[in-house]
């Protein structure tokens, strides 16, 4: 039971540290590409990759979108 109870603390905290998701995360975590709009963020040993602007995050979630096969 404690372990669920953390896991369900843990993606409420990542949640909201990771308010604005850079749809390059992968991409960037792996060291293929480079943003200056992106911030990194530590939480319990996992490391995630946010936009600092809301306006550019959705440029580039628009652009994912648009190349999508």
């Amino acid at each position: 039971m404690t372990n669920v109870v953390n896991e369900e603390a843990f993606r409420t905290a990542w949640k909201e540290i990771d308010a604005l998701h850079c749809p390059f995360a992968k991409a960037l975590l792996g060291g293929h590409g480079d943003c200056r709009h992106a911030q990194r963020h530590y939480l319990a040993e996992r490391i995630g990759i946010g936009c600092r602007d809301a306006a550019h995050q959705a440029v580039c979630s628009a652009f994912i979108r648009r190349t999508a096969p």
